[in-house]
């Protein structure tokens, strides 16, 4: 089960499938305060990773783009 704030943020991510959001962009859109949330937006995007059986490793849902943000993209399927 998701909490409020990672159905939020899975919201935001599927919306956007396939576009690669800056953590800025979804900070400002998921936590509104002024305080600096990339730790705690990194926290919740592992937390998502993990209820849906994503390897952080090389994920196939939740795909982190370095020192950018995140993006939302179905898994490829492995041809025979």
């Amino acid at each position: 089960m998701l909490t409020p704030k990672e159905f939020k943020l899975l919201h935001l991510l599927a919306k956007n499938r396939h576009v690669t959001l800056t953590q800025r962009f979804i900070q400002r859109v998921s936590w509104t305060d002024e305080t600096d949330a990339r730790e705690v937006l990194m926290k919740y995007v592992q937390r998502l990773r993990r209820k849906l059986g994503d390897d952080a490793l090389d994920p196939s849902w939740t795909k982190t783009v370095h020192g950018v943000g995140c993006r939302f993209s179905a898994p490829t399927s492995k041809a025979a």
